[in-house]
């Protein structure tokens, strides 16, 4: 239980540093930059669909992208391979790759603790509808 609280502290430390960090590049974000938003394209190699977005850290975005690209739960070698994405994302769009994994490390911490409040205040769901019949 301590771990935990210390990983929240640190996630929320980091977010509050890094939104306050304003030697950061600010961009128009994509806003949910995930492989199933990413396809090819005949007009351009690449199109990112589905945007949501915002203003906001370049670092920022790039974070669901590195871990939800191929299987990592089965890799012996899981966190060397997403620093090696990190380093190599961050290099083709000339930022900072410690950035990069910062912001993944606060966006994990942010996620689970919104979930841990969804689950503490979440209420019975009711039926929408009624089968018919």
């Amino acid at each position: 239980m301590l771990r935990r609280l210390w990983s929240a502290a640190v996630g929320a430390q980091l977010l509050e540093q890094l939104r306050l960090d304003a030697s950061a590049r600010t961009v128009v974000l994509h806003g949910d930059f995930n492989p199933c938003n990413v396809l090819s394209s005949k007009r351009q190699p690449w199109l990112a669909i589905d945007a949501k977005p915002m203003v906001g850290d370049a670092a920022y975005d790039p974070v669901p992208v590195m871990g939800q690209v191929g299987e990592l739960y089965g890799l012996r070698d899981a966190d060397d391979v997403l620093l090696r994405r990190h380093q190599l994302f961050a290099d083709v769009v000339e930022l900072a790759s410690d950035r990069i994994v910062a912001w993944a490390v606060a966006r994990l911490v942010e996620a689970a603790l919104w979930h841990l409040v969804a689950a503490s205040t979440s209420r019975p769901r009711r039926a929408c509808a009624s089968p018919l019949g």
